[in-house]
């Protein structure tokens, strides 16, 4: 996976994203792992100033369910 895969991931649709955890269940070992990393909101709430302003743009672009996800989700 690329970065620019792993970006859209955290920013798209949530669907997407539990679409990706059933091909991770089916690609790796017992023992295997996957790392998400980048910014999410916790309990709704953003970590920094940067994230929030990140967010806005994405949801500027008025693409449906385009913006960073709570890690809840």
């Amino acid at each position: 996976m690329n970065h620019h895969q792993n970006l859209s991931q955290q920013i798209q649709q949530i669907n997407s994203a539990h679409g990706m955890m059933e091909c991770t269940e089916q690609l790796l070992n017992k023992n295997g792992f996957l790392l998400i990393y980048g910014p999410f909101k916790v309990d709704g709430t953003f970590n920094s100033a940067s994230d929030t302003q990140f967010n806005e743009t994405l949801n500027s672009t008025g693409v449906p369910g385009w913006g960073l996800k709570d890690i809840a989700d």
